[in-house]
């Protein structure tokens, strides 16, 4: 059984650090300490504009992303995410436009359902583990 933690905390969330590059890349080359927040609350996988400029990430198009005032579109990118012990993998993120300070990701149930996960409260742990 193979897992990746990070904290959690109250204040915070759960935060993971996480490697990104651009799609199909050998190895990450941007560490993002601490920089992916869990969001079980989201259907899809956000990224901040500054870590898509960051990583060079090239708009594969745009997706209809629905709100609860209608729908917007949105550009979306791939990436190579790498979480380490769970592997690496090509993934679609949507730009996220939003005020975001402490992460760059937000780790959504599309990501999430691949694996089990567990919140530790009383350790102040979030995992992530495969089957």
């Amino acid at each position: 059984m193979k897992s990746v933690s990070g904290p959690y905390s109250l204040q915070k969330g759960a935060l993971l650090d996480i490697w990104l590059s651009r799609p199909g890349g050998l190895r990450p080359h941007l560490r993002f300490p601490g920089a992916a927040l869990v969001d079980s609350g989201s259907t899809v996988t956000w990224i901040h504009p500054r870590a898509a400029t960051r990583l060079g990430l090239q708009v594969a198009g745009p997706t209809p992303v629905r709100q609860h005032h209608g729908s917007r579109l949105v550009p979306t990118y791939v990436c190579l995410l790498d979480l380490g012990d769970l592997g690496a993998f090509d993934w679609p993120v949507r730009e996220i436009n939003a005020a975001l300070t402490d992460f760059d990701l937000l780790l959504g149930r599309d990501l999430l359902m691949r694996w089990t996960t567990r919140l530790d409260g009383p350790r102040g742990i979030f995992e992530i583990i495969t089957s």
